[in-house]
């Protein structure tokens, strides 16, 4: 049945370093001459009708049929940590670094999706030290060689990005971090500074919310001038996001994740935070 089923797939090729399971079966797909994953994915038996959407634990299914399995358990590991920061691993919204674009295709002809570039918090490409771009939700699964991207124009610290998400063992500084960093990138884009708010009125605040809890500029002003405000209370917590974030959602979802975790070694994880895009998993196409 195994073998049948390698019969389908006479491409093989792992996944590269940092690489999305969404966009390694995506490239797999397209490179044994299917239309695209839903279709690869129902013709292999993973999904039972073709247009239902695969899950990203599906990358373990078809990992299974191929006849190259060392690099599986690494993979399986990298992509547990990584998802400890991202809130879907597969999502309509993929984030792309305009130069990791331009590299990979002139080395490899093509281009992947990379999970650093997925993590909640971070905006900026940490290997180039630039803003990442998007791409039209109705391209999410398409590999063009120039692909429509709409880039970010807000002004973020890559350095800054890094050492807030180090601090994923201590959910509470986290918390703190990331809204200290939010106001900062806010403040920035009326070219301003977190020096330049004197008084809880000067925290710019979605408005929608800004009466439901009386306290929360004040606890903001601790967390401005450095403060720990030992913010408790999950429904303000859940406030202060939906006061900051457009995409208040996913950061609310990051620290229940990791507040909920059974913690892992501290060092495995900043190994997925240090990957500087090197290719440890890449290979040549094995053709049956």
């Amino acid at each position: 049945m195994k073998e049948g089923m390698m019969m389908l797939l006479p491409v093989q090729f792992r996944p590269f370093n940092d690489e999305m399971p969404l966009s390694w079966m995506q490239r797999m797909a397209l490179a044994n001459g299917f239309d695209d994953l839903r279709e690869m994915m129902h013709i292999i038996g993973i999904i039972s009708k073709p247009y239902d959407y695969p899950s990203s634990d599906h990358w373990k299914d078809v990992a299974k049929m191929l006849y190259d399995q060392e690099w599986i358990k690494s993979y399986q590991d990298e992509v547990k940590k990584a998802s400890l920061l991202i809130d879907n691993m597969i999502t309509k919204k993929i984030y792309i670094c305009p130069q990791c674009l331009n590299e990979e295709l002139q080395q490899y002809g093509q281009f992947y999706y990379h999970m650093q570039h997925h993590y909640i918090g971070a905006h900026t490409c940490w290997k180039h030290h630039c803003n990442l771009a998007s791409i039209d939700p109705i391209d999410y699964l398409i590999f063009e060689k120039d692909p429509h991207l709409q880039p970010d124009r807000g002004i973020y610290d890559p350095n800054k990005e890094q050492q807030i998400l180090s601090l994923v063992d201590d959910p509470e500084m986290l918390f703190e971090e990331l809204i200290r960093y939010q106001i900062w990138i806010l403040m920035k884009q009326t070219d301003k500074n977190l020096d330049d708010i004197n008084q809880p009125s000067d925290i710019p605040l979605n408005a929608e919310y800004m009466d439901r809890f009386d306290d929360v500029p004040e606890l903001l002003f601790d967390v401005v001038k450095g403060k720990h405000a030992h913010i408790k209370d999950e429904a303000t917590k859940t406030y202060i996001f939906k006061c900051l974030f457009d995409d208040y959602h996913s950061y609310i979802h990051l620290i229940d994740r990791l507040k909920n975790r059974k913690r892992p070694a501290y060092i495995d994880l900043m190994d997925i935070l240090a990957m500087k895009g090197s290719v440890l998993y890449a290979h040549q196409d094995k053709r049956l």
